[in-house]
């Protein structure tokens, strides 16, 4: 099942939809915080403008990639994107203007649907709601370096989309992975050779921080950063999760 968030109008919904449907079934309210009841409307797809399937209450916490994916010694760090900088599915990602350049990776991210501190691995599935796709878009000064928050929370630095995918049996440990940039494939990556496992990722943030319903948990790649320039269009896209397209531009 996949649930959506998307505006028809000046109207703004969440609805399901199954896999292999056109069909989206209208839902009363918010499923994150309420139980899953169709409203009776039912939508086209064609007819519908996506949105960001979720608007963290809280945060965006994020997997730092490792230096060393393959050192046995090599633990998890983190970093926060703010909810200012979540996009949705086509909304334009834009250059700040004290970046000399941005870079995106494709990440497979969790939803939490409860509050939850300390879970184990096994606890998990029973805190998540569903898996969704994020582009980790960072910026880089002239220099070449990061600088923290600038790098990775600014404004359209983190969309996410194109819906959140609940189904208990994805293989979350063994998924294919790609970048394109305008129509050609720049990476492949699978996560099955990654050192920590998604829900190894949600276990380790929910040990640093208490997860919220609302937040995301954006678990590793080994994939390098997909350089991009205004005009470009990047597409992410992991298997079973669909395809998220964001174009750059320019301020």
């Amino acid at each position: 099942m996949r649930v959506l968030r998307f505006r028809v109008g000046n109207d703004i919904h969440y609805g399901v939809m199954e896999d292999g449907s056109h069909q989206v079934i209208i839902l009363k309210g918010d499923p994150m915080y309420s139980a899953i009841e169709p409203s009776g409307q039912i939508l086209d797809f064609d007819d519908i403008r996506l949105l960001s399937p979720v608007i963290p209450r809280s945060k965006v916490i994020c997997a730092a990639p490792p230096a060393n994916a393959f050192d046995p010694g090599v633990s998890l760090d983190f970093y926060l994107k703010p909810n200012t900088a979540v996009i949705g599915p086509d909304d334009p990602i834009v250059i700040p203007t004290w970046a000399e350049s941005v870079a995106g990776r494709v990440r497979l991210a969790a939803v939490i649907k409860t509050m939850c501190k300390d879970l184990t691995e096994d606890q998990v599935d029973d805190a998540v709601f569903g898996w969704t796709i994020v582009n980790d878009v960072e910026a880089f000064t002239a220099d070449g370096r990061q600088h923290n928050l600038a790098a990775h929370g600014f404004d359209t630095a983190c969309p996410i989309g194109p819906w959140i995918v609940v189904n208990p049996e994805l293989e979350l440990d063994n998924l294919h992975y790609s970048e394109s940039v305008n129509e050609e494939v720049v990476s492949t990556p699978r996560h099955s050779v990654l050192p920590f496992s998604p829900r190894a990722v949600v276990a380790a943030a929910s040990q640093l921080t208490t997860l919220l319903p609302g937040d995301v948990v954006v678990s590793g790649c080994l994939s390098n950063p997909v350089n991009v320039r205004a005009q470009d269009r990047m597409e992410c896209t992991i298997e079973g999760l669909g395809t998220l397209s964001n174009m750059v531009l320019s301020r």
